[in-house]
């Protein structure tokens, strides 16, 4: 990445921010935008990491507690980042489920994926990244696993259930 890129996405970084601070202070999380930001943060990583990834939603504008939306979106973020940058992907999945019962989000990429033993999964858990998901995950009550088999790849699901992600607002 060259200087002036890495000038103009932190231009583009602090610009986010400041609507992302606007949007929370109004209450509003429209599950449409966060699906759109979900697409925008992977076309971003596959600037630097090239890999054919696909976003897909089954639609709706529910509205999502602001505070569950900023969460979900950051969980999907690092997850998307692992895929693009450490499995060595070439083909990364995320679907967004508007569901009756909850709100799911699932990233799956075709990458190196690593051992389920004992030793080698707490070493992945213990990566600032899986910490950080997990805690995330937690703190507005969702449910986070994390799937892989060495040389196919990880699946990484988020289950928020609907009286958290909703709120009765739907």
């Amino acid at each position: 990445m060259s200087i002036e890129n890495a000038l103009e996405r932190g231009e583009e970084i602090l610009v986010e921010g400041r609507q992302r601070l606007r949007d929370l202070r109004l209450g509003v999380e429209v599950s449409s935008a966060l699906v759109n930001r979900i697409r925008e943060f992977a076309e971003q990583c596959a600037l630097d990491y090239p890999a054919k990834f696909g976003v897909s939603s089954n639609d709706g504008d529910q509205i999502i507690e602001p505070v569950v939306g900023e969460e979900a979106f950051l969980i999907a973020r690092e997850a998307l980042l692992n895929a693009f940058k450490h499995a060595h992907a070439n083909d990364i999945r995320v679907k967004v489920d508007h569901g009756m019962k909850g709100l799911s989000i699932c990233v799956q990429d075709n990458g190196q994926g690593f051992k389920a033993d004992a030793k080698h999964s707490s070493q992945i858990a213990n990566r600032w990244g899986v910490v950080g998901m997990h805690e995330r995950a937690s703190s507005i009550g969702a449910e986070l696993t994390i799937k892989s088999v060495e040389g196919q790849g990880t699946e990484v699901s988020l289950w928020i259930p609907a009286q958290v992600a909703y709120n009765g607002k739907r």
